[in-house]
């Protein structure tokens, strides 16, 4: 099961699928430690694009600005 197979299912509307719904949770679950992260320490502009590229996955760009507290929730 790959993150792009977990965001496809939910986009889709895809029909329930434990082994899915058992990833997802887990990603969510690394979201909150992550944000946790983020808004329990101080951390320089570069430590928060190199954790906001852990939570999405992607590079992030150098002009990337974030003032925390980040809030994130899942459903």
């Amino acid at each position: 099961m790959t993150v792009k197979e977990v965001i496809d299912g939910f986009r889709e509307g895809a029909e329930e699928n434990a082994e899915r719904a058992a990833y997802a949770n887990e990603l969510f679950q690394e979201a909150v430690r992550i944000g946790m992260e983020l808004n329990n320490q101080y951390h320089t502009p570069e430590e928060l694009r190199e954790i906001m590229g852990r939570l999405t996955g992607k590079k992030i760009d150098d002009t990337f600005r974030l003032f925390p507290p980040l809030a994130i929730q899942s459903t």
